[in-house]
């Protein structure tokens, strides 16, 4: 039998297919709104430039000058500091007395950079042999192997350019009587790579994805889970039972539990088998915390099914939020780099949390301690995720 192309047939299904388009919000949300909400966030989050990366200053010129009776010259210590603050890759946010606050400030994530300048840097700046313990020592987190290579050759020019051009106005003042360093004498830093020392790219992308692929799986598991008993027909038939919802719920979302629990294991131990990447800090904190952000996988997953009318819509809804989750979350561009408003986009979202426990535990051997802000966010946030997604269940079956 053969069939001729009818073009009112054609026509016919293509009106048909529009109309499906225009009265269903969430396509219209994908098609108009997302693509707008894409390139914005990728414009201003995933720039490509590494720049005012969060740094803490250890002056011990001017410790030592605010401690003792006697006046002590400050002014090339300040002068370099300001140098620092000034320049487009770093901002220096915390000024120490301590190494100990130092240290602290740089396990807890706060800074990346620590810089050092020698108690009587400014008052031997000008002499003619520079010792070593008159350098300016520069301290690097290397967990993001590219913010640490950009910020050890940042520094390295700063401190160079500093001497050069503090040399030259020296030799302006005093003449050719006095004896001055070289500049490359005076210029030298002595810089240190915290935590990954190698700049393994590898030890630095293989611990975050552990944390986007258990995102992403929970998350697409979960969002189908009531859309598929809706599909069924089943969930009514369950809900005339003397089950209650809260009971549904818990229910439905057990299993998946244990199948976040099954993942975190399988991925570090094939980390550690295929890559040679071990946990500097605890595996049991790893995994218990590891279990909190399935938590967050499973709340988000759940509400998401009860936005959704079938088992498509929800895995598009699904990707809708792990694609802004992945730009955000740090494994592309560091969050501390990113503008203001996007940083706090970026904090609202428990994979950014769990991206840097995930990093702290494994790359740094961080505790619970250093780790507390991020914990709290990700137990308010599966809290608040799970209640709601339950309430809404509830409104959407009565």
């Amino acid at each position: 039998m053969r069939f001729s192309f009818s073009p009112r047939r054609f026509l016919a299904v293509l009106r048909k297919e529009f109309h499906h388009i225009m009265r269903d919000p969430t396509t219209l949300m994908l098609i108009f709104i997302m693509p707008i909400f894409m390139i914005i966030l990728f414009g201003f989050a995933v720039s490509g430039e590494i720049r005012n990366v969060p740094t803490v200053v250890l002056d011990l010129n001017r410790v030592q000058a605010h401690h003792e009776h006697f006046d002590r010259d400050i002014t090339f210590s300040d002068a370099l500091v300001h140098a620092f603050d000034n320049s487009q890759y770093f901002n220096v946010l915390y000024r120490v007395e301590t190494r100990e606050e130092m240290d602290q400030i740089i396990r807890e994530g706060r800074a990346q950079v620590a810089v050092i300048i020698p108690a009587n840097y400014s008052a031997r700046f000008n002499e003619a042999q520079v010792m070593d313990m008159d350098r300016v020592r520069v301290y690097i987190d290397g967990a993001d192997p590219a913010i640490a290579r950009i910020a050890a050759e940042a520094s390295t020019t700063i401190v160079y350019r500093f001497s050069v051009q503090s040399l030259d106005a020296l030799t302006q003042i005093v003449g050719n009587m006095t004896i001055h360093p070289t500049t490359a004498e005076r210029g030298a830093v002595f810089s240190t790579v915290l935590n990954n020392p190698a700049l393994r790219q590898r030890q630095f992308l293989v611990p975050a994805i552990i944390a986007v692929i258990v995102f992403s799986i929970i998350i697409v598991l979960t969002s189908s889970t009531i859309v598929r008993e809706k599909e069924r027909g089943t969930i009514e038939q369950l809900m005339i039972t003397p089950m209650t919802k809260t009971e549904f719920m818990l229910g439905k979302l057990s299993p998946y539990l244990v199948v976040g629990f099954f993942d975190i294991l399988l991925i570090l131990g094939l980390a550690y088998f295929l890559f040679g990447i071990s946990a500097v800090g605890s595996i049991g904190l790893f995994i218990t915390l590891g279990m909190l952000f399935v938590f967050c996988a499973l709340g988000l997953g759940i509400l998401i099914s009860t936005f959704s009318s079938n088992q498509g819509q929800a895995i598009m809804l699904a990707i809708v939020f792990i694609i802004p989750s992945l730009i955000l979350c740090g494994i592309i561009a560091p969050v501390s780099t990113m503008p203001g408003m996007v940083q706090f986009l970026a904090n609202l979202l428990p994979l950014t949390h769990f991206m840097e426990i995930t990093r702290g535990i494994i790359i740094s051997g961080l505790g619970a301690s250093y780790l507390s802000t991020h914990i709290w966010a990700l137990s308010i946030f599966a809290v608040a995720v799970i209640v709601v997604s339950i309430l809404k269940f509830k409104k959407s079956l009565d």
